[in-house]
């Protein structure tokens, strides 16, 4: 019989963890003690339950994970991260992420392949702190992709976050921890996908 392997983590995973892992209240490990902060442990079961490119079975989301989210390259910064920034607080993970997609998704060749579907304009940022799903569906119709933010903020933004990617409009679901991707895509079967960043 087979055993299989325990993920491997970066570096970085794993510093992200320990220091979710040392803002713990021992109080939680009390008998009948309801935990007030779940982050660190919906952080520890994110890494679990997510993949790389490895466990993606879509040329589209292959792609933009070998080309653009784990490319070893240095992006200039982009255009829509900068006026984004002017009105958002986002962290340095974050930052990357957005960068690493925008530059991916505006890049010649992409555009070109496929018909300017995910250019600038045709991109837009919501809030989950700010904005309801039933706002954010309302608000979406001509764009084809919806970065969404704080999806793991509480019970309630989690369901919100799942109502949305379950939603009959999107194609595509990304859930990278606190932020995720909403994806317009005619031509692909409904999926959803966590991915290790």
């Amino acid at each position: 019989m087979s055993r299989s392997r325990a993920p491997a983590f970066s570096d970085r995973q794993v510093v992200i963890f320990l220091e979710a892992v040392g803002n713990i209240p021992l109080e939680i490990f009390r008998k009948n003690q309801k935990p007030k902060n779940l982050k660190p442990f919906n952080y520890i079961k994110y890494l679990f339950k997510a993949t790389n490119q490895h466990g993606v079975h879509s040329p589209f989301i292959y792609s933009y994970l070998v080309n653009g989210l784990y490319k070893r390259k240095s992006f200039p910064e982009n255009s829509l991260l900068s006026a984004w920034k002017k009105h958002n607080n986002f962290s340095k993970r974050k930052q990357k992420i957005l960068n690493r997609t925008f530059s991916y998704f505006n890049d010649e060749n992409f555009i070109k392949a496929h018909d300017n579907l995910f250019r600038e304009d045709k991109t837009v940022y919501f809030s989950l702190k700010e904005n309801s799903p039933e706002e954010i569906l309302k608000q979406s119709n001509s764009f084809n992709l919806l970065v969404v933010d704080a999806i793991i903020e509480d019970a309630e933004k989690q369901k919100a976050w799942l109502f949305l990617k379950e939603h009959k409009g999107f194609n595509i679901s990304i859930d990278l921890y606190d932020i995720g991707f909403l994806f317009r895509r005619n031509e692909q079967v409904k999926e959803d996908f966590r991915i290790r960043i």
